[in-house]
């Protein structure tokens, strides 16, 4: 079977086997259960006039209604436009603005959301049953068929398209790197309304058959244990932070079914690596992946004889992809010579709906320019030193600076201030304020946390604020364990 010529979510739910699809918070779902959801959604959409090539937005938390909407959409030709529900409601009508959006698809209070008079469903709408529709729509393998999201983190959305074959080439280019089999149980961290986190759901569980594990649950150590173990989870996909907290227990645990550890986010300390494998017998392989590029695209290839892998590469491009470094004439990069990663990949975007502009600036061919520096060490491993432009990265999601500091410097006391990464005792990134005030003695720290609540993500308000009577040339790397002696008044404070 060729897939570049049929509906991928048909691909899916073409599997009628009870073998159990998703575990979610309510149950279980199988595979034939799946595809009768999927087609009975299918055909609200149809009854509802939602046609090939129209938008619809899904604004959702993780559950089994995601999925069922997300390949719904794909079932008829509609174009699911994915973002994430964290996001300030104005970004919602932005997304909505934008894509001229048919549809939205949301579990949020429908206030937040109601514009123009859109077509809103609900969980609910989606899991009511009725009819089935048997006719799907037929792609063309160049055909647009998603539409993520960057993570709005960037102060501005992006609107990513990509093409209907690239979750055909995904399923491809991972099956060698992951060895995902039909027996396998995939958990992922990365929300589903990240690429990546759609992808390990979506494209590579149930592409291959397999088994996903997802929940809207707030993650605790005590819940990824048990949903680890009484799952038997096979591959595990994360985020540094996560591996952190999972690694704050001072016994091993028993897991023996895990095979795969990755983190693909951004770099993991080497301590949290080794904790990590010495609790769960796993280690943790590095990599990189972007949204543009449909999430990773080099990994390390995890060597489970070794004590650990190096956390200081990211590997080498999977299978069908090619990586280049180049310098800012554009020519080639030697061994250990710093240059801009570039990345050819047959799962690359298409452009950025309604912005030409950064279309022309990132997607240069068939390459990807992808903004980071790195450099190729001599086992011919890619190295990650940092970011070209103002966004850094935490947690996997990238962050304007110059966003935070503008949005700080609007406060009436502030009169400047300086937005850094530093480390913290676990050598995890955490974004660091420095700040000037005109009310040095008597400064609302809180208060200004709200007030960037306010216009900001959560994600975006920095772990740290310092008040300082003065803005140093540079910011201090790492945090240190005491700030004891300093003469100036500084103050951390932990957002929860």
């Amino acid at each position: 079977m060729n897939l570049q010529e049929i509906n991928y979510a048909k691909y899916i739910i073409d599997y009628k086997s009870d073998k159990t699809a998703i575990i979610h918070d309510e149950g279980v779902t199988s595979y034939r259960e799946l595809g009768q959801l999927v087609k009975q959604f299918a055909y609200q959409l149809k009854n509802n006039n939602i046609h090939p090539g129209e938008r619809v937005v899904i604004v959702m938390s993780d559950r089994i209604e995601w999925i069922v909407g997300f390949l719904g959409c794909v079932y008829v030709g509609a174009i699911p436009t994915v973002i994430s529900p964290l996001l300030k409601p104005a970004k919602y009508i932005e997304a909505l603005d934008i894509t001229r959006a048919s549809a939205i698809i949301s579990d949020i209070d429908r206030e937040l959301i109601d514009y123009k008079s859109i077509k809103i469903f609900t969980p609910e709408d989606i899991m009511q049953g009725g009819e089935l529709l048997e006719e799907y729509y037929q792609y063309l393998s160049d055909e647009i068929a998603v539409i993520n999201t960057s993570s709005g983190t960037t102060g501005k959305q992006k609107f990513i398209a990509h093409r209907h074959q690239n979750f055909t080439n995904y399923l491809k280019y991972t099956a060698e790197a992951f060895a995902v089999a039909q027996d396998s149980m995939l958990f992922g961290t990365s929300k589903m309304s990240h690429v990546a986190g759609f992808n390990v759901s979506i494209t590579i569980a149930l592409g291959n058959q397999a088994t996903a594990i997802i929940t809207r649950k707030s993650y605790t150590q005590k819940l990824l244990y048990r949903l680890i173990t009484e799952n038997k989870v096979s591959h595990f996909f994360s985020q540094p932070g996560v591996y952190a907290m999972m690694s704050n227990v001072k016994k091993s645990l028993l897991v023996t079914t895990l095979k795969f550890a990755g983190c693909f986010s951004q770099q993991y300390p080497i301590e949290i690596a080794k904790r990590f494998k010495r609790i769960y017998g796993c280690g943790v392989s590095n990599g990189f992946g972007m949204s543009e590029a449909f999430s990773v695209v080099i990994i390390q290839q995890y060597d489970k004889d070794k004590e650990i892998v190096d956390d200081k590469s990211l590997g080498k491009p999977m299978p069908g992809i090619v990586c280049e470094v180049r310098n800012d004439q554009g020519t080639l990069c030697q061994k250990n010579e710093v240059g801009e990663l570039y990345i050819n990949t047959p799962c690359s975007a298409t452009y950025y709906l309604n912005n030409w502009d950064n279309t022309k600036e990132t997607f240069v061919g068939d390459w990807i320019k992808t903004n980071d520096l790195v450099y190729i060490d001599d086992h011919d491993n890619l190295v990650y030193v940092s970011r070209k432009d103002d966004f850094v990265k935490i947690n996997g999601l990238l962050i304007s600076v110059l966003e935070v500091e503008q949005t700080l410097s609007q406060h009436p006391n502030v009169v400047d201030c300086l937005v850094k990464v530093s480390k913290n005792k676990e050598g995890l990134a955490k974004l660091k304020a420095q700040i000037v005030t005109n009310t040095m003695n008597d400064t609302d720290i809180p208060g200004i946390r709200h007030f960037l609540a306010e216009t900001l993500e959560l994600c975006k308000i920095p772990k740290y604020i310092e008040i300082v009577n003065e803005l140093p040339i540079s910011i201090v790397d790492e945090i240190p364990k005491t700030w004891s002696g300093k003469k100036i008044r500084q103050i951390e404070e932990e957002v929860e």
